[in-house]
């Protein structure tokens, strides 16, 4: 989850960084990518606090 976060972190900044510079192509899958990175997070940080309410 650690490495997910960091990756996550490091393409904002990429995208912050490069903002108003890339194609529309390039601009469009960073931020697709972006978001399914997120929403995978998202998912795995909630399956991770359900099998930790079921252990408890």
């Amino acid at each position: 989850m650690k490495s997910a976060k960091f990756a996550i972190d490091t393409l904002v900044m990429l995208q912050n960084y490069t903002a108003g510079n890339l194609p529309k192509e390039l601009d469009d899958y960073l931020t697709e990518t972006l978001n399914n990175l997120r929403m995978n997070y998202a998912d795995e940080a909630d399956k991770r606090e359900e099998q930790k309410d079921e252990q408890e």
